[in-house]
């Protein structure tokens, strides 16, 4: 299984995720720098009692919020690792990793160097502006379709 990296997608990759797939196409996400428990929940106060992991569970879906604790963020391949079978995971962050990702530029976004310049595994720009001197395929951020497209046929799907 191949990973495919997004990049600040924010709402593009739920949209992504949500696109009209094939009854045997399955896909996973995986975000980093996240916390997804709050002050205040009966979760946050097992895990301030020490609890090394809390399952939230309901009947329609749960998670399980392990502490990495001295342990720091774990490798994209042992968070994949954890996931059930799937066609294709969109990955949001581990960008040092080596994986097949996209390039999200923003007007007003990350100020420096752009990261395709550096890193071979950057595959096409998305873009809330023209990207006039890239020599890889660029979508408009908007262009959800298009984009899905592109990341099947990269992948092969």
């Amino acid at each position: 299984m191949e990973e495919f990296r997004q990049n600040h997608l924010n709402g593009t990759a739920g949209a992504l995720s949500y696109r009209a797939r094939p009854p045997h196409f399955n896909d996973q996400t995986c975000t980093s720098c996240v916390d997804i428990d709050h002050e205040g929940t009966d979760s946050w106060r097992h895990r301030k009692a020490g609890a090394a992991e809390v399952a939230i569970v309901s009947s329609h879906r749960f998670a399980i919020m392990h502490e990495n604790l001295d342990d720091g963020e774990p490798s994209l391949s042992q968070i994949v690792a954890k996931l059930g079978p799937c066609d294709l995971v969109l990955v949001e962050g581990y960008k040092r990793e080596p994986h097949k990702k996209i390039e999200i530029r923003r007007n007003g976004g990350h100020e420096g160097p752009h990261l395709s310049k550096t890193d071979p595994g950057i595959v096409a720009v998305v873009s809330d502006m023209p990207q006039n001197d890239e020599s890889l395929p660029v979508f408009d951020i908007n262009a959800i379709d298009e984009i899905a497209d592109f990341i099947e046929q990269e992948m092969a799907i």
